[in-house]
């Protein structure tokens, strides 16, 4: 029987992590592993995990960066699928089950993502978490794979130690050659509002995300500036206009059909933003339960794959000034742009209210010229009629004494 292993990372959150371990261990044991990684925790996480059976606990010296920690337990797996999830995230019921039948059913998909969905914080007014890279690239928060994929593609970039590995391994994954769906149902319940101040700096955090960022702007170049490309030109134009006409004139029953087969409007704004799902790809997936398949046509993927860089931090952490240079100047010119067109509106307001008030001088200048030409009219009107009756009455006869 094919086995697969589930690998949770953890530091320090135990009330999180007890959660997710039995959220695990509710599944079927005889075909999923569960394997914790600890970082150090101080708060009596060790003890709580040695005090189960049927998970395997790995304690690191120390933190590691989840990257190299994860490879690290992955290294030593046996099974056939791997699955990572982070300690706040809490499985559905058979969740593992549908993500394992994707895979199972369809030997071109490489990875399937176990749609995330927050149940606290600021996202919990979303459908699902997952969003487009600067990439076109959908990322995969938290997915299952086969092991022989994940140590073909060298698994999790240790540079990255944390954030944008997932989008990292999602984008290696569509370079090799596979596909990457999404399941339909949500599988996993996030638990995001929780106070994590304790061991992890904001600013540090911060700094952090703009150079892994930056690292994967520079590793792989060729998908970033297609990307760019492709986003200005007439096709991601059309797509758009495409996309939006299909919404307006599809039946009302057929967007009914859709949504019970869970389509929302997130899955729309992807399928429009993410440059390799099919426009129609809600509709080709209708009856299965995973959709938004993204796969990198062969051409693109051989240049991509010859032009993928290895930046350096420093390369990573110049790139972050670069960046910021350039979106001082976006800011700075679009400052400029805003400032042009507000002129640009006073001078079109004054010459509207220039132009109403000459209208309205002429249509005064109008009505003094005609009432003067009424009272001329008028004038001359009465004087005829005075004129004719006087001649009325010097015309009419006579009558006195001295008249013949």
């Amino acid at each position: 029987m094919t086995k697969t292993t589930v690998l949770v990372g953890t530091y320090n959150r135990l009330e999180l992590l007890k959660r997710c371990v039995e959220s695990v261990l509710q599944h079927d044991r005889n075909r999923y592993d569960l394997v914790v990684v600890d970082a150090g925790s101080t708060d009596g996480t060790l003890e709580f995990l040695e005090s189960l059976h049927g998970l395997r606990v790995i304690r690191d010296p120390g933190r590691l960066g989840q990257a190299r920690s994860l490879n690290q337990a992955a290294a030593m797996v046996q099974s056939d699928y791997l699955c990572w999830i982070s300690d706040d995230n809490i499985l559905r019921p058979r969740s593992l089950d549908i993500a394992r039948s994707v895979l199972d059913n369809d030997s071109k998909i490489g990875m399937v993502a176990l749609k995330v969905k927050d149940v606290t914080g600021e996202e919990a007014h979303r459908a699902y978490l997952g969003r487009v890279a600067e990439s076109g690239i959908l990322n995969v928060n938290q997915g299952m794979l086969r092991v022989p994929l994940f140590k073909e593609i060298r698994g999790f970039d240790e540079m990255l130690r944390d954030y944008y590995i997932d989008v990292d391994i999602t984008t290696k994954v569509l370079l090799h050659g596979y596909d990457v769906v999404y399941s339909k149902a949500v599988l996993i319940d996030h638990y995001r509002d929780h106070d994590t101040a304790n061991w992890i700096d904001p600013d540090a955090r911060r700094r952090r995300l703009q150079q892994n960022r930056s690292y994967y702007l520079l590793r792989y170049p060729a998908l970033i500036k297609q990307n760019e490309a492709y986003q200005v030109s007439p096709a991601a134009h059309s797509r758009a206009k495409r996309l939006n006409r299909m919404m307006k004139t599809m039946p009302r029953s057929l967007l009914e059909f859709l949504e019970r087969n869970r389509s929302c409007e997130h899955d729309w704004n992807n399928v429009r933003e993410a440059q390799f799902i099919s426009p129609y790809d809600l509709f080709l997936h209708a009856w299965r339960p995973y959709y938004l398949r993204q796969s990198i046509k062969p051409e693109l993927r051989a240049s991509a794959m010859k032009a993928i860089g290895q930046p350096t931090l420093a390369e990573a952490e110049e790139h972050i000034h670069f960046l910021e240079e350039r979106d001082k100047q976006a800011k700075a010119k679009a400052k400029h742009l805003r400032k042009e067109a507000k002129l640009q509106e006073k001078i079109e307001a004054k010459r509207l209210r220039l132009e109403q008030a000459r209208r309205k001088m002429e249509e005064e200048k109008g009505m003094r010229r005609e009432a003067a030409l009424k009272e001329i009219v008028d004038a001359k009107r009465l004087r005829c009629e005075k004129g004719r009756w006087k001649v009325e009455e010097d015309a009419k006869p006579r009558e006195g004494p001295n008249c013949p």
